[in-house]
């Protein structure tokens, strides 16, 4: 509504105007006076503000119109112009006198104002009819502006003028109200006027409600805006390192999506939903892929297109742009045959990683192994991985999949080779591996697999690798669930619960093992059985950690195939065999931990090809020690506790490439051989408690490599200057008893014992070598997944009836 005001003379409507420059309000349409009109000096009388209210209420029934709440406003008020009468006075030819809370209480204090009937209102709230309201309300502050006063006519002093006027359509907006106070208090008609606007009220319910509504459209207007741009209304859509941007031609995305579900590629829903790896690699195959766009017009070519979409899925859902390897995928330009390339394993082999194919153009072989891939949303690898219809090799060891056991993969009928170790899976291995009968090689080691071994993976009799080491929990009898497995060359089920015995009958059908590691589970009986030296292809048999309660076999014939025998930490008991120097060809000798008596055959010199040797904590008899000069490629030596006697020998300088002599707990006596200068390569030597004496010989000042030197509990005497006076020797742990009444001294020693016949090292040193054979001989694929693999020819070999 327009608000204008009347002015009943030129003075007043030159007040308004300079108080309107002293506010820096704008100009206002006012419409200018014909005459001016007198002002009557009459003042009102106090008790006349109640009759006021009760006129104003009468008012306000024939004036529909009411002044909003809180708006502050300057009205001018006076006698009509075509009836100077006092007692003429009505409201319906004046209007009511509305003040604000800097205005004065009482229209005593009007002193020109023509009428005491006049009404006086402190605040008009429409919400309660015409009654007025006593509430307090903000003003907000201004700074004082200093302005000039308008002339005086007939020298009256100026004071507060309000001008006949009708409220309800002839008031200034609520923009420009404001409220003029002037302080006449030094009678010169100066003062300073307050420009004031006005304060906003409470917001009602209604308020409240309709910003709410309007706020709730705004973000249902926004969300409807992001699923159109997902869903596809524009031009084009482009994809640079697995990232859309722009938009996406929604004809041609049609086209593939209707295309991908006839083929029951993936679910329907997972195409139309924004942010699907399924729906990003559709996006893909409709906007960016120009090497596949003319696929859908062209027969035959239905399996490599789904096969092509399953790829770019777990491009965009397990990781890919965070791959150590691209591998050239998404390369819209290139076959996707083509994504991969020749890489560099930590073993320093060369294999080609990535995707290869049949001469059909059908993927056979995808290992992305080592390559940071993630796990596939809430599944563990992507459904879509049964589209690859002819895939016979999939590794995706060493990376971050977790989750459970992959059910996707038990529809790849035609898998030969599975290797998901290192990839923190959990729960049970599913029944259904049990009708994946084309595997050769299934690697599930180094997992969280939990529970008992489903007994129907004995039916994947094509099994040449078998690998679930390292889990933990995985339980079963070895006899029912490897002992129809002819076929099997390498078997790794290390650290698990598994039970049994391996009996003649057992070890008999594996004619075709290679490598065997069962350490670390619960296998009993009450001895090895002679069938397994007899095994033809048998290179590594590792039985340590386990419950053989029995006597190692001593029917042991020619044997130049097992390289590796580890039995130690059993009960096994009896007198080590003689014969076993019939194994030429073993490097790895481990009888440790059990409780053989007699005495060290020695034979066990002859064994030339040994690179370790350990007879340490068992029951032998005092004897010397065996003459090993023979063993020149030894590299770990250790006979603890084998209660040998006798002086150290001279011929262990022959061990140039030893790196480790524990030869603690025995009786040897004498002084140091000078000859231990000559092992260079040795890095741990540990000779306490025995009897040794006299001072460190000179020469060990060469032994540049040492790192860990324990001599306490000996007899030594002098000091140990040759190692620390030596700019080349500097050991991180060197244990002596060096202790202030002792006859030795040792500044630079990490630790001085007590001459009381007790070792202060007596605690379990690990040397640098661990005992575990896939450290000194390489698992083929398994210690490293992507590194070797055990020779495709033997694995996919038939089994022995």
């Amino acid at each position: 509504m327009s608000k204008q005001a009347k002015f009943t003379n030129l003075e007043s409507f030159q007040r308004l105007v300079e108080r309107r420059k002293a506010c820096g309000l704008e100009e206002l349409p006012i419409e200018r006076p014909n005459n001016e009109d007198s002002y009557s000096n009459s003042p009102f009388d106090e008790e006349k503000e109640n009759v006021g209210q009760q006129q104003q209420q009468q008012h306000n029934s024939v004036n529909k119109e009411t002044i909003p709440q809180n708006e502050l406003v300057d009205v001018y008020v006076a006698n009509n112009a075509n009836n100077n009468s006092k007692d003429d006075f009505s409201p319906h030819h004046h209007d009511a006198l509305v003040l604000d809370d800097n205005s004065p209480t009482s229209a005593l204090e009007y002193p020109e104002i023509g009428d005491r009937s006049l009404p006086v209102f402190r605040d008009f709230d429409p919400t309660r009819g015409a009654q007025p309201t006593k509430k307090k309300k903000m003003t907000v502050k201004r700074p004082f502006r200093k302005v000039e006063l308008p002339s005086q006519k007939n020298g009256s002093s100026f004071g507060w003028k309000y001008p006949t006027t009708a409220i309800h359509d002839q008031l200034p907006s609520v923009e420009e109200v404001k409220t003029i106070i002037y302080n006449d208090s030094n009678g010169r008609g100066e003062g300073v006027f307050r420009c004031q606007f006005p304060r906003k009220g409470p917001w009602s319910r209604e308020m409240w409600m309709t910003v709410v509504s309007i706020f709730f459209l705004v973000f249902l207007l926004t969300i409807l805006i992001w699923t159109t741009h997902s869903t596809g209304t524009a031009t084009q859509s482009s994809e640079r390192g697995g990232f859309l941007h722009d938009h996406y031609d929604p004809v041609r995305l049609k086209r593939v999506t209707d295309y991908l579900s006839d083929f029951d590629a993936t679910e329907k829903l997972s195409l139309l939903i924004s942010g699907k790896p399924q729906r990003k690699a559709a996006i893909f195959l409709a906007t960016s892929d120009t090497y596949s766009e003319e696929w859908l017009d062209q027969p035959r070519m239905e399996q490599r297109y789904l096969e092509r979409f399953t790829l770019i899925t777990m491009y965009y859902g397990m990781n890919g742009p965070r791959w150590e390897q691209s591998l050239s995928f998404l390369n819209s330009t290139m076959d996707h045959c083509d994504w991969n390339a020749n890489v560099s394993t930590k073993s320093g082999d060369n294999i080609r990683m990535g995707v290869e194919c049949d001469p059909h153009g059908l993927v056979s072989k995808i290992d992305l192994g080592y390559n940071n891939l993630t796990e596939f949303g809430t599944e563990t690898l992507p459904f879509e991985l049964k589209n690859f219809k002819e895939l016979e090799s999939l590794k995706l060891h060493n990376n971050g999949i977790s989750g459970i056991f992959p059910s996707s993969v038990t529809h790849l009928t035609n898998l030969k080779s599975l290797h998901l170790q290192f990839c923190n899976l959990e729960g049970s291995i599913p029944k259904e591996i049990g009708r994946m009968v084309s595997l050769t090689s299934l690697g599930l080691g180094s997992n969280k697999l939990t529970g008992e071994i489903p007994s129907n993976l004995s039916n994947l009799l094509n099994l040449r690798l078998l690998g679930l080491d390292n889990n933990g929990n995985l339980m079963g009898d070895v006899k029912q669930l490897f002992g129809n497995l002819k076929g099997l060359q390498f078997l790794y089920v290390e650290n698990n619960l598994i039970g049994g015995a391996l009996d003649d009958d057992l070890v008999s059908n594996w004619k075709r093992m290679i490598e065997m590691d069962l350490s670390h589970n619960l296998i009993i009986g009450e001895s090895i059985s002679s069938g397994v030296l007899d095994m033809p292809n048998l290179q590594v048999l590792d039985l340590s950690y386990n419950m053989i309660d029995g006597s190692l076999p001593h029917d042991v014939f020619e044997n130049l195939i097992l390289e590796y025998f580890d039995v130690s930490n059993n009960l096994i008991h009896g007198q080590l065999p003689f014969k076993v120097a019939l194994i030429w060809n073993l490097a790895h000798f481990d009888v440790s931990g059990n409780a053989l008596t007699g005495t060290i055959p020695d034979t066990i010199g002859n064994m030339s090809n040994l690179r370790y040797l350990s007879t340490e904590g068992n029951n032998f008899e005092e004897h010397h020690m065996v003459d090993l000069r023979r063993l020149v490629d030894l590299e770990v030596l250790s006979m603890n506790g084998n209660n040998l006697n006798g002086s150290l020998p001279m011929w262990l300088s022959k061990f140039e490439h030893l790196k480790v002599l524990d030869l603690t707990d025995n009786h040897f006596s004498g002084s140091l051989p000078p000859t231990l200068g000559a092992m260079v390569d040795l890095s741990v030597l540990i000779l306490s408690g025995n009897e040794l004496s006299g001072s460190i010989p000179n020469t060990m000042s060469l032994m540049t490599n040492l790192d860990v030197v324990l001599l306490d509990g000996n007899h030594l005497e002098g000091d140990a200057d040759a190692i620390c006076n030596s700019a080349n020797v500097q050991p991180s742990t060197f244990a002596t008893n060096c202790h202030a009444e002792s006859r030795f001294t040792c500044s630079c020693c990490t630790q001085c014992c007590e001459d009381d016949g007790v070792s202060c090292t007596d605690f379990t040193w690990s040397n640098t070598y661990d005992p575990s054979w896939q450290y000194g001989f390489v698992q083929p694929t398994y210690n490293g997944g992507a590194d070797r693999e055990p020779s495709l020819g033997d694995l996919i070999a038939d089994p022995i009836p």
